[in-house]
């Protein structure tokens, strides 16, 4: 029994270094996160929009929630397979401080959104539809930030929520809030979350947290523009 509870409190006392030393990196990274967003909506809007269109041909008379979903599977197996690595073509862009598997997940996900975006009718070119993308992949944590902000909101933001009460000046305030919550919830689902933000203390976040992420970030996105 005394040997449990010398474990238990050794394994605490790790977890509370390893957040400790991951909360110094945060900052950093929600500042690469956003970037990482604006460069994607820049860079990679028109190969969205390709990519969209090809699978449109290939399922003639398809619909958009049907697509919808096809894309988010496609999505959620290569973020939680090998091939979030392989498969992106370019890899890292940008000199960046976080894990080479996170930005790479995040990228994935910044993609799925757009292309979800485009397929509902919405303009995936504009700059501002970077704070979609955030409470999008924030899911509680951007529901949060904008009651926090005095906006009014049921228990999820529709789209048209968004345009009718977000200002260019509360879109700035979203982003840097929800960056910070999203780098934070991906270190918080488990003590091996924590490698994500001290990368030599242990193991990336697994596969199979990537796929259920980004297949839950692909739905809110669904509901978000679909709404």
């Amino acid at each position: 029994m005394l040997e449990k509870k010398g474990a238990l409190k050794k394994f605490s006392g790790r977890a509370d270094l390893v957040k400790k030393s991951g909360e110094e990196k945060i900052q950093k990274w929600a500042e690469e996160f956003l970037t990482l967003l604006k460069t994607t909506i820049e860079k990679e809007s028109p190969y969205v929009e390709e990519y969209v269109n090809h699978l449109r041909e290939l399922n003639e008379g398809i619909d958009r929630e049907s697509l919808s979903k096809k894309i988010i599977s496609r999505r959620s197996w290569k973020a939680g397979g090998v091939g979030a690595v392989s498969g992106l073509g370019g890899l890292i862009t940008l000199p960046v401080t976080m894990p080479s598997d996170m930005y790479l997940t995040f990228r994935i996900q910044a993609r799925m959104v757009l292309a979800i975006a485009y397929i509902y009718g919405w303009n995936i070119h504009d700059e501002e539809i970077s704070t979609d993308i955030l409470l999008v992949m924030g899911g509680n944590a951007g529901i949060n930030a904008v009651k926090n902000l005095g906006i009014k909101t049921g228990q999820e933001i529709a789209k048209k929520s968004v345009q009718k009460h977000i200002t260019r000046e509360v879109m700035k305030k979203i982003n840097k809030v929800v960056s910070r919550k999203i780098i934070t919830k991906a270190g918080e689902k488990s003590i091996l979350s924590f490698s994500k933000l001290v990368p030599v203390i242990g193991a990336p976040i697994g596969g199979s947290f990537d796929f259920f992420g980004t297949k839950a970030v692909g739905h809110t996105a669904l509901k978000f523009y679909k709404g």
